[in-house]
């Protein structure tokens, strides 16, 4: 392209990787999702930085791990110029941001570079959105733009399960034969650790009350729940996505959809988030460049804290802020076999729910995936997710997975000792976990 392209960035909130009908979920119908797949790289190992909308979201904003972001003490992030909305309009974007914040930055313009263009609310985020698009295509503007449409669907499922109003819309309830079926990991796994049974038994308020757990049937109607809450915000992004192509500006627009985290929706009788399973971490992150490029799959590690703004830098064509971790995207989508040797092959994420007892850190490597939580018995997990994906079998707990234990130990000490992470309870020397 001889032009720097547009950029549209598409949040849903709360949406596993695998709630998608293009990802091969037989149980939703997601054709928004679908279409814009077709067109682009999908990437099926793409995770948040945290398992929590605030911290994951100040993570992309920034570039950084959440506990590299530094805050002012009004709680807001301490150096906005570094933030995604002011690098890309001191760069020349004309920036927008419609609906849903959730993010420690202030909603000046002059400081989060963003013009605002909706409250929060799916409707009206979807139409204002509609409405910029259609207007930008007749306006013939010189700069390019840089517009975030942020949902927030799926993420009041919370209010479902409290027999909540959820006001983003009925949802609907289908006869219980109809309802999804239950994933293969819904039951706990032996050596689940303390702290997540613990934050279980301590948190009732939080489930709709009688406590469900041992309900199967309202398991499955939190399912239906939660899918169908996703179809709702596929047609708002269908709305979008049909307003950029009638406007004649999808072929010169980087478009890529993600959600800030996922949701457990039952996977080891897990409601929500902040737990290091992988339905919560797992995130969609579906990249279609502007034109000339193939669409397809990578099993590439993804961060969505760290490399959302490095790739958005790239295709700007201005400068990150210096020291960050993250890489940009486009020469993977853009074929280069060098990018692609060279990919990492090691990713962090963390959880820090202080006030929920939910401190912790997963490492992967390759296929192996190691957990450890700040306390409790069995704080400390092994899996092959290849072999493995639900998590049920933990490896910690034999002797004949002590090597691959111990690399993955070093790995995460020598990798928080590099981004300044507090978190020092990873063990050391050569022995098995403690059983």
């Amino acid at each position: 392209m001889s032009k720097r392209p547009n950029i549209l960035l598409i949040f849903t909130d709360e949406q596993s990787a695998d709630a998608m009908s293009c990802a091969g979920n037989v149980e939703i119908s997601t054709p928004a999702m679908d279409r814009l797949a077709a067109d682009s790289i999908r990437f099926e190992r793409a995770y948040c930085a945290a398992p929590s909308c605030a911290p994951a979201r100040n993570s992309l904003h920034t570039g950084r791990m959440p506990h590299q972001v530094e805050f002012n003490d009004d709680n807001r992030i301490a150096n906005p110029e570094e933030t995604l909305g002011r690098i890309l309009s001191k760069a020349g974007y004309d920036c927008y941001y419609a609906g849903n914040r959730a993010f420690a930055v202030t909603e000046d313009p002059d400081i989060c570079g963003y013009q605002p263009l909706s409250p929060k609310g799916d409707d009206i985020t979807a139409q204002r959105s509609a409405e910029f698009l259609q207007a930008r295509g007749r306006s013939q503007s010189e700069n390019p733009f840089f517009l975030v449409s942020s949902f927030i669907n799926p993420h009041n499922i919370y209010q479902w399960a409290r027999d909540q109003d959820t006001y983003l819309g009925d949802v609907e309830e289908r006869p219980i034969h109809d309802c999804p079926i239950l994933p293969p990991n819904h039951h706990m796994a032996p050596f689940t650790p303390q702290c997540v049974k613990a934050y279980l038994g301590g948190h009732s308020p939080a489930y709709a009350a009688p406590q469900p757990i041992d309900d199967p049937n309202w398991w499955r109607r939190y399912r239906n729940a939660y899918f169908r809450m996703i179809e709702m915000v596929d047609a708002q992004i269908g709305i979008v996505l049909d307003a950029l192509r009638d406007s004649g500006q999808y072929d010169d627009t980087l478009v890529l959809f993600i959600s800030d985290h996922g949701d457990c929706a039952g996977a080891h009788q897990w409601l929500w988030k902040n737990v290091l399973y992988e339905e919560a971490l797992k995130v969609p992150f579906v990249l279609k460049p502007p034109s000339g490029n193939e669409a397809g799959l990578s099993n590439l590690f993804v961060s969505t804290g760290l490399d959302i703004l490095p790739t958005f830098c790239d295709y700007a064509e201005t400068d990150p802020p210096a020291g960050l971790q993250g890489r940009s995207l486009r020469p993977l989508v853009e074929g280069s076999k060098e990018a692609e040797d060279s990919w990492r092959r090691q990713l962090v994420v963390v959880t820090d729910r202080h006030d929920y007892g939910m401190v912790g850190r997963a490492a992967f490597e390759d296929n192996m995936k190691y957990v450890i939580y700040e306390w409790g018995r069995y704080r400390e997990q092994l899996f092959d997710l290849q072999t493995d994906p639900g998590e049920m079998v933990d490896l910690a707990s034999s002797s004949r997975f002590t090597p691959d234990l111990v690399r993955i130990r070093s790995f995460l000490r020598e990798w928080c000792a590099e981004t300044g992470d507090y978190f020092k309870h990873v063990p050391k020397g050569n022995n098995p976990a403690l059983y």
